[in-house]
C-alpha cells in the first residue's frame, strides 16, 4: 500500500496552520502571526487611552512589533448610533507607523444600551454587532486581529454570570456583522483567562471556530512560562476535534505576564527572567504570538501584585524587564527558529535561530538552579555570549561547548560558521507537539524533516534514525518502530526507505487517548547528535472502560469524544485465557459512546483482570484495514458500596459564596442504578444564590483508606454510574502521585438526566497539576484523593445527583 507523499517544503508553523489565507487584500498583506522569529511574536497590552510619542518609541524600540488596545465600546458610542473614533485614530495611526500591528479588544465595562450588567438583549446585542462592523470597517486593511470581548468567563469582565452560551450570542452577532462588511479580517477570541477547558469547549460546541481565525486565551501560571505545554497541548487537541474539517486555527497568548511584587513569590529578577522565556517558551510550543500584559504599573497600585506587572514602572520609566526582553529581540533581528537541541536535563533548553547564513544558540534552564551542561554536537569554534546578567566569551572542544545555565536566556554566536550548527539550522525542524486525524496529517507534519533537503548537506557517513515510540504502560500491546536511513545526500520523499516509514507509522494509525513519541536522531560521523521530538496525540481517540457488572455480565463502554462513525469489534479475554468472546459495536455520525455487554464474564472474572481488543474493522482510506487501534489488560478495582456509610462529600469555594449539601442512601426508582445490587447515595447540593455568585464545588470522596493507598497498576480511568440532574456542573476527578503532585482530569459536563455512565480519563497531558514534582508527569503510583468533583463553574447551581457503582480502571494484570 502507499500513501500520498506530498513534497513540501513545509515550516513547523506553516503545519499548524499559520500561514495567511487565500482571501486577497488584508489577509494577503498581513497575514495572521507566522510565529518564526522572537521580534515577530512579540505583543504588548497597551491599557492606556492614549499614548505620547515617547511612550510609542519605547515600544517599537523594545523590539514589540504587535500591541493589543482597547476598542471600549462605551467611551466610543456615548450616544446611542453615534462613535467617536479620534482618541483611537490617534493610537492606531501611531503604533502603525511604527511597523507595530494591533490586536483590537471590542468589548466594556458596560453596554450603552443596557443597565450596567451582562449583554443579554436582543437590542444590546444588535447594537454590538454594529459597532464590531463599524470598529472594522473604520479600520479595515491594516492588519487587526479583532477581538471579540475581554475574558468573557470571568464575571468581573462579563457584568454577571458568565456562560458560553451567553457568549456564542454575542459572537454571532458581531462576527456575522463584521464578515457582511468586511469578510476579510481577522477575527479572534473568546480571549478567557486561563485555558478554561469547559468554557472553550462550551463555545466549541456552539460553533465559536466557525466564526473565528484563531483562537486566544490568556494562559497566566503561578509556575515559570514552560509550566504552559500541557495546556496548550489540550487545547490544540480540542480545536482538532471540533474545528471545521481542513480549517486550522492557531493559538494565541492574548495576555500573559508576570508581577514583581514579592507577595507572589515574584521579584524583579523573576519577571526579568519570565519576560524573556515566555516569548520563547510559546514558539517551541507552537504558539506565535505572546502578548506581554502590562505596558506600565499602575500608579495607585504601587504595593498590589494586580499593579506591577508592567515593563515600565509608574513613572514609565523601562524595567529590568524592558532592558532584557530588548536585548533579545536585538540579538534576534533578521533570525527564524530552526531548531531545538536535547539537552540532558528536560528543564534545560536550546534553540537554534538561523538567518539563512548564521546560525545563532539560545539556552536556558527552567530548573531555578545555575547548572553547567554541554552542548554536544558543538565541537569547535568560538561563541560570543550576550545575556541579560553578563557577556560570556566560550570556547568549544572535542567534547562539546560547555555553557552554564541560568534562569536568563544566553544568546551565543559564533565568530566563525560550525559546520554541526549550520546542518542542524537547515533540517526541518517538528513541532513539539502534534495532533492528527489522519495518516495524510501525519505525512504533511513530518515528511519535511524526514526528506528534508537541508540534510543533502549532511558529511558523509551522516544518519537519520526515525523512530515511533509508545508511552510505556504496562499491559500494553503496542508497536515500536525504529528506521535508519544512510546515504542523506540523496534523500528525497520518493525513496522507497522513506516510503516504507509512512506507510507504517503507528502514529498515524492508533486512536488511542494515549500519546506516542515521533523522534529523529541526526548522527554525524564524529557521533555526535541533535535530536528533535514530538509527543503525537489522535484527534479522534476510541477508549474502553469497564463499568462493572450490569445484570450480571461485565459491560464495556467504548468512548468515541469526536462522534465520527465507528465500525468495530470488541473481544474480551481473561487473563488466564479460558474465555473469550466477540462482539461487534457500530457508533453512527454523532454517536459519542456505545455499551456492549459480555454474557461469559461474571463480577469474579472481572475483577481478575480483562484482555481488551478493540479492532476498526472498515478503517479510514488510508488506513490499513482490521487496524487495532486499543489493545491492552484492563483490571476494574471496584470500590465498596456507595453508602452513606463509607463515602463522604465536602462544600467547599468561596468562603462569601453560600451553599448546602446533604447525603443519604437513595430510594425509588431514581436509586435503582444499572449496576444491580449495589446502593446508590444521593446527594443534594445549592451552590450560589440569587444575589452572590462565584466558584463554589463539592467533593464526593471515597473511604479514607482509599484516599492514602496507593493503585499499583498505572490508571486508566475512574468511573461510575451518575443519575444527572441537567444543572451544568463540571464533572472532574482528583489524583495524587507520590512525590505530592494533585493531577486534576475533567470529565463532561452534566448536561443530561437520568442514569448515565461517566468515566473520566486519567491521562496526565490533558489534566490540570499543582505541588509535588509539578511538572505534568506522573511519578510512581496514584492515589485516588477524589473520585468526583462537582463544580458550579461560578454559576447559581441547585439539584440531585445520585452515585452507584464506583470503579478506577488500571492497566495490566
Amino acid at each position: 500500500m502507499s500513501v500520498r507523499l506530498n513534497v513540501l517544503a513545509l515550516s513547523f508553523f506553516a503545519f499548524l496552520g499559520l500561514a495567511s489565507s487565500s482571501l486577497a487584500g488584508n489577509r494577503e498583506s498581513f497575514p495572521l502571526p507566522t510565529g518564526d522569529s522572537f521580534g515577530g511574536s512579540l505583543s504588548l497590552n497597551v491599557n492606556k487611552p492614549a499614548l505620547t510619542a515617547a511612550e510609542l518609541d519605547k515600544i517599537a524600540a523594545g523590539g514589540y512589533r504587535w500591541a493589543r488596545i482597547d476598542f471600549d465600546w462605551a467611551s466610543i458610542e456615548r450616544v446611542r448610533g453615534t462613535y467617536s473614533w479620534a482618541h483611537i485614530d490617534a493610537m492606531v495611526n501611531g503604533l502603525s507607523s511604527r511597523g507595530i500591528r494591533l490586536i483590537g479588544i471590542l468589548h466594556s465595562n458596560f453596554s450603552p444600551y443596557g443597565d450596567g450588567g451582562e449583554i443579554n438583549l436582543p437590542e444590546e446585542l444588535d447594537a454590538y454587532g454594529r459597532f464590531a462592523a463599524a470598529a472594522a470597517a473604520r479600520y479595515q486593511n491594516r492588519g487587526i486581529l479583532w477581538e471579540l470581548w475581554n475574558e468573557p468567563n470571568l464575571p468581573h469582565f462579563w457584568r454577571g454570570t458568565p456562560s458560553a452560551e451567553k457568549y456564542m450570542l454575542l459572537v454571532q452577532s458581531a462576527a456575522t456583522a463584521i464578515r457582511a462588511q468586511t469578510p476579510d479580517e481577522w477575527i479572534v477570541g473568546p480571549a478567557t483567562s486561563g485555558i478554561d477547558m469547559p468554557f472553550l469547549e462550551g463555545c466549541f460546541d456552539r460553533g465559536l471556530l466557525n466564526h473565528v481565525d484563531a483562537v486566544t486565551v490568556h494562559p497566566y501560571a503561578a509556575d515559570a512560562p514552560e509550566a504552559n505545554r500541557n495546556g496548550y497541548f489540550n487545547l490544540r487537541l480540542r480545536i482538532a476535534q471540533k474545528a471545521p474539517s481542513g480549517k486550522r486555527l492557531p493559538i494565541l497568548a492574548g495576555e500573559v505576564g508576570y508581577t514583581d511584587v514579592a507577595a507572589r513569590g515574584m521579584s524583579a529578577d523573576l519577571q526579568t527572567q519570565y519576560a524573556q522565556r515566555q516569548p520563547l517558551a510559546n514558539l517551541v510550543n507552537g504558539v506565535p504570538l505572546s502578548n506581554w500584559y502590562n505596558f506600565a504599573n499602575g500608579a495607585d497600585w504601587a504595593t498590589n501584585p494586580e499593579g506591577n506587572y508592567g515593563i515600565l514602572d509608574a513613572s514609565l520609566n523601562p524595567k529590568p524587564s524592558y532592558h532584557a526582553v530588548k536585548l533579545v529581540a536585538d540579538q534576534l533581528v533578521g533570525y527564524r527558529l530552526a531548531a531545538r537541541i536535547g539537552l540532558s536535563q528536560s528543564a534545560d533548553h536550546c534553540l537554534v535561530f538561523t538567518n539563512g547564513t548564521t546560525s545563532k544558540i539560545v539556552a536556558w534552564t527552567a530548573s531555578g538552579l545555575p547548572h553547567s551542561t554541554t552542548i554536544t554536537p558543538v565541537k569547535s569554534g568560538t561563541f560570543d555570549g550576550v545575556r541579560y546578567t553578563d557577556r560570556p566569551v566560550l570556547t568549544a572542544t572535542t567534547r562539546g561547548l560547555s555553557v552554564l545555565l541560568t534562569g536568563h536566556p544566553l544568546v551565543l554566536t559564533p565568530r566563525t560558521a560550525d559546520s554541526a550548527l549550520t546542518l542542524c539550522a537547515a533540517w526541518s525542524p517538528i513541532p513539539a507537539m502534534t495532533v492528527v486525524s489522519s495518516r495524510q496529517q501525519a505525512v504533511d507534519a513530518f515528511l519535511a524533516s524526514v526528506a528534508s533537503p537541508g540534510l543533502n548537506q549532511a558529511p558523509t557517513g551522516t544518519t537519520l534514525t526515525v523512530e515511533d515510540i509508545p508511552e510505556a504502560m504496562p499491559g500494553w500491546s503496542r508497536s515500536r518502530k525504529k528506521w535508519i536511513l544512510t546515504d542523506l545526500t540523496t534523500l528525497n520523499p520518493a525513496r522507497q526507505d522513506v516510503q516504507d516509514i509512512f506507510n507504517n507509522l503507528a502514529c498515524a494509525q492508533e486512536r488511542l487517548s494515549r500519546p506516542r513519541t515521533f523522534r529523529l536522531t541526526l548522527t554525524m560521523p564524529d557521533g555526535s547528535r541533535f535530536v528533535q521530538s514530538s509527543l503525537v496525540h489522535t484527534a479522534n481517540p476510541l477508549s474502553m472502560a469497564v463499568q462493572g457488572a450490569v445484570n450480571g455480565q461485565m459491560s464495556v463502554q467504548v468512548e468515541n469524544p469526536t462522534g465520527r462513525p465507528v465500525n468495530a469489534r470488541i473481544t474480551a479475554t481473561n487473563v488466564a485465557r479460558t474465555i473469550r468472546q466477540t462482539l461487534s459495536v457500530s457508533l453512527a455520525a454523532g454517536q459519542t459512546s456505545a455499551r456492549v455487554s459480555f454474557s461469559q464474564f461474571s463480577r469474579s472474572t472481572m475483577d481478575e483482570g480483562v484482555w481488551l481488543r478493540l479492532v476498526d474493522l472498515a478503517g479510514e482510506s488510508t488506513y490499513p484495514s482490521n487496524t487495532t487501534i486499543a489493545s491492552s489488560i484492563i483490571t476494574p478495582i471496584s470500590y465498596p458500596s456507595t453508602s452513606s456509610g463509607v463515602y463522604s462529600w465536602e462544600l467547599l469555594g468561596d468562603a462569601n459564596v453560600p451553599g448546602t449539601i446533604a447525603g443519604y442512601p437513595a430510594t425509588g426508582a431514581a436509586g435503582n442504578s444499572p449496576a444491580a445490587g449495589l446502593p446508590t447515595l444521593q446527594i443534594d447540593y445549592t451552590m450560589g444564590s440569587a444575589t452572590v455568585s462565584g466558584w463554589k464545588y463539592f467533593n464526593f470522596y471515597p473511604p479514607s483508606s482509599v484516599v492514602t493507598t496507593y493503585i499499583a497498576r498505572p490508571v486508566a480511568s475512574v468511573g461510575a454510574w451518575i443519575y444527572g440532574d441537567n444543572s451544568g456542573v463540571q464533572l472532574s476527578a482528583l489524583f495524587n502521585d507520590e512525590s505530592g503532585q494533585r493531577f486534576k482530569c475533567y470529565g463532561p459536563i452534566m448536561n443530561w438526566t437520568g442514569w448515565r455512565w461517566v468515566s473520566i480519563a486519567v491521562d496526565p497531558l490533558t489534566a490540570d497539576h499543582w505541588g509535588g514534582a509539578n511538572d505534568g508527569i506522573i511519578h510512581g503510583r496514584l492515589a485516588m484523593r477524589c473520585p468526583f468533583v462537582f463544580d458550579s463553574r461560578a454559576r447559581r447551581v441547585q439539584g440531585s445527583v445520585q452515585i452507584s457503582g464506583l470503579i478506577v480502571n488500571t492497566y495490566g494484570p
